[in-house]
């Protein structure tokens, strides 16, 4: 070699890249050689591919590269691979949460999939999965994962509008049934309610009528059900309209037994009401008595 036409710069160049050996990689970026040639060590570095991860070369220097891929994930803007997710300004998070969720990628926020859903973040995916039951949700409760605006019957949301099964906003289904079979029930926007039955329905096995919600087996008298039974100015059973027993007789005895009216022959020469005779069967008589007539 005519060492008389080398240059001092291109000897000092050739030395650097000999030292490049025994330099750690990306020794550049670290500020660790700080003698002069450092831009030509730094060109020497960049150009040889000596960079290291999260690095590139830019112009004569190595540089960091964030959003760049590296072994457990993506370069963050410090230079450190990030096995966790990079936000929106490249900062390393750890991807275990609803905020920032991912794992070697880009962060991204978990949302739930519904009103009844909770969001979360286990191992960097984001997970949807059922509320606590009777969490409250819009116009209702939640149950299994869903909101239930209905009524709740213990294994499933009803609609809420049938007498068996009735109620609103989540509540526990409630049966509308009644004891009173002169009631009828019925669910209206998830309340029960009952209204009387048609006057005049058969009710306790046939043996009374319905009257005003009530099972009357006395008698009706227009706007009170009556006993029925005693009283011979109201006597009838089975719900029937009550009827006087009052014959207009003076020679009777007028009575209600077991709903039914009775009216016996008083005893003879009993007086008439009038005072103008005597009783003989069942007739006042005002003249006389033969024994027949």
């Amino acid at each position: 070699m005519n060492w008389g036409s080398v240059s001092g710069a291109s000897v000092r160049k050739a030395w650097w890249l000999a030292l490049l050996v025994v330099l750690p990689i990306g020794a550049c970026s670290s500020g660790s050689i700080n003698d002069e040639p450092v831009g030509e060590v730094s060109e020497a570095i960049c150009t040889s591919g000596g960079c290291g991860v999260c690095r590139e070369c830019v112009g004569i220097s190595c540089q960091i590269s964030p959003g760049d891929s590296c072994p457990t994930g993506l370069c963050d803007s410090n230079g450190i691979c990030c096995s966790g997710c990079l936000d929106g300004s490249n900062t390393c998070q750890t991807g275990k949460s609803t905020q920032a969720c991912g794992a070697g990628g880009t962060c991204r926020a978990c949302t739930p999939s519904g009103q009844c859903q909770v969001a979360s973040c286990p191992s960097g995916q984001c997970v949807s999965s059922a509320a606590t039951n009777q969490t409250p949700c819009s116009g209702g409760l939640c149950f299994g994962g869903n909101c239930c605006t209905g009524c709740w019957n213990g294994s499933a949301c009803s609609a809420g509008t049938d007498t068996t099964s009735c109620g609103a906003a989540g509540a526990a289904c409630v049966n509308c049934s009644t004891t009173n079979e002169c009631m009828i029930p019925s669910c209206t926007n998830g309340t029960c309610s009952a209204t009387p039955a048609t006057p005049g329905t058969s009710c306790a096995g046939g043996t009374g009528k319905c009257e005003q919600g009530a099972c009357c087996t006395g008698c009706w008298d227009g706007t009170t059900c009556q006993p029925g039974t005693s009283s011979a100015a109201a006597c009838g059973k089975g719900g029937a309209a009550c009827a006087s027993c009052n014959d207009a007789n003076d020679c009777t005895t007028d009575a209600c037994s077991s709903g039914t009216c009775t009216n016996t022959a008083v005893a003879d020469t009993t007086s008439c009401a009038s005072g103008t005779g005597e009783c003989y069967a069942k007739s006042c008589c005002t003249g006389c008595w033969t024994g027949t007539a």
